[in-house]
């Protein structure tokens, strides 16, 4: 008997036959191409062998005598009638190629072109007055045959037989004409930006009837309970079962039960067992429904007719045509400045609101005037809306007009806006260069002197409210003769 066999190389006999660093320097190198630190070995045909592999895979037999690193004693041999068949998914024949052409008419070829592969009962050339078999001229072409022997999935391949780099170079030639979007900040390459919400995130609730089922992946309530179910892009799956054509669909189904209890409840033994069923019958059921509908809206229209017979006022029911809406048989002619020349001029619109309603002597009406977020009228400027015009009084005084008046009140308002400004920047330039009490008391004094000026032209011009800087200024300086705390303010 024969040695036993063992899956070792020769190669691996040798370095185990070796010295110590030959075996040493091997362990470092497969670590090393364990590691991806060191470039794997390659087979014969430059093919990278993965480190991974083990070694009763990858050593070969000793039998076959390889002394170098392959996995091709792991690969199938094909032997020589798979290489030569046409049945491989990369092999295939040549569709409608043709071989030289003979120089003269042979045995046994086509009667009328000369072709040894086909009859002339076959034959797809033009049928010659005298063919190729008495001329000996113009002697076509044999075809290439081969004979097909395909197997299962060669069969059902649907590219079985194309030319690749034909389809290659042609989709190469269409991409370079379609035109390049230019890029920009939103596109980014092929990459789509889904904003698509999870159904299982939009109401993170525990409440019961917001539960999410993982299993048929169901939310079935609203997740937004507080909004308009049109105006969100999900409101739920039992909202989606009761849009589209589900409503005309149960509308139909409730025809169907509603005919057919009918059908039985008539009595008539024709119809006895007879049912509109809405999936047995689709084509009955629909048309029965039409013909009902059609039977329902002539009946409205009869008892409609019947009472504007009976009560008439049909003229009434006929609206006019849009042209004819806002059309108006008046004639009005107009001068260039835009008056009325001729004729009466459409009134316009009123509310029913009064409008233009002057009381307590106001030449404005309440609301014309706006100031310090207070509402009042724009002739005396006063925000009471109670209040009575005193610009009217005042021009009844002084023999001006209205806005005479208003323009003095105005004038005076200002004037005394300004010498309290002018005194306080007085009384600052004092307490700033002084710092006496006396010139402190000074210009106290004539702050307070000024302010009564103010009030008192005020009293004169208008009777109108204290602003609110006035009244926090009243206020601070107001201090009651019975506040047990008043001694203490300002101490601390």
């Amino acid at each position: 008997m024969g040695p036993p066999v063992k899956s070792m190389s020769a190669a691996t006999t040798q370095i185990k036959s070796g010295d110590r660093d030959a075996r040493r320097a091997d362990w470092d190198k497969k670590q090393g191409q364990l590691d991806g630190t060191v470039a794997p070995d390659v087979d014969e045909m430059g093919n990278a062998i993965n480190p991974h592999i083990p070694q009763y895979m990858s050593d070969a037999p000793w039998y076959l005598g390889i002394d170098h690193k392959t996995l091709k004693h792991q690969q199938k041999i094909p032997s020589k009638a798979e290489k030569n068949s046409t049945g491989r998914l990369d092999v295939w024949y040549k569709k409608g190629a043709k071989g030289p052409a003979a120089t003269k008419y042979r045995a046994g070829a086509c009667e009328n072109c000369g072709s040894m592969t086909h009859k002339k009962k076959d034959c797809l050339e033009r049928p010659r007055k005298v063919g190729a078999k008495y001329t000996g001229k113009d002697i076509k072409a044999d075809e290439i045959i081969t004979e097909v022997s395909l197997n299962y999935a060669a069969k059902r391949d649907r590219w079985n037989g194309v030319d690749l780099d034909a389809v290659r170079e042609e989709f190469s030639e269409v991409q370079a004409a379609m035109p390049k979007p230019e890029a920009t900040g939103e596109t980014r390459g092929n990459i789509r930006v889904r904003e698509d919400v999870p159904k299982y995130l939009r109401n993170l609730s525990t409440d019961p009837q917001f539960h999410y089922d993982p299993k048929t992946r169901s939310m079935r309530a609203n997740p937004y309970p507080d909004q308009n179910p049109d105006e969100v892009d999900f409101a739920g799956d039992n909202w989606v079962r009761q849009s589209g054509d589900v409503a005309e669909i149960d509308q139909k189904q409730l025809f169907c039960w509603e005919a057919t209890r009918r059908l039985q409840e008539s009595g008539d033994g024709a119809n006895a067992g007879k049912y509109i069923h809405m999936n047995a019958n689709p084509t009955e059921a629909e048309m029965a429904f039409k013909q009902n509908q059609v039977l329902k809206e002539d009946l409205t229209n009869k008892q409609s007719q019947k009472l504007l017979d009976a009560y008439g006022g049909e003229e009434h029911l006929k609206a006019k045509p849009d042209e004819l809406q806002f059309v108006s048989e008046s004639y009005v002619e107009y001068r260039a400045d835009g008056t009325t020349l001729s004729g009466v001029e459409a009134a316009v619109p009123r509310t029913k609101y009064q409008e233009d309603l002057f009381t307590n002597g106001h030449t404005t009406v309440w609301g014309s005037w706006w100031e310090a977020g207070a509402w009042g009228y724009k002739c005396c400027k006063q925000t009471m809306k109670n209040a009575i015009c005193t610009s009217r009084r005042q021009a009844a005084i002084t023999g001006k007009s209205a806005e005479e008046v208003a323009a003095a009140k105005a004038e005076a308002e200002k004037q005394a806006k300004m010498a309290a400004e002018l005194a306080e920047l007085e009384a600052a330039m004092v307490a700033a260069s002084s710092g006496d009490k006396e010139d402190a008391k000074a210009s106290k004094a004539k702050e307070k002197e000024a302010a009564a000026q103010k009030r008192k032209a005020d009293a004169v011009s208008d009777s109108r409210h204290p602003t609110a800087d006035e009244m926090e200024q009243y206020k601070r300086q107001k201090i009651a003769a019975d506040d047990p705390m008043k001694n203490f303010l300002g101490q601390d």
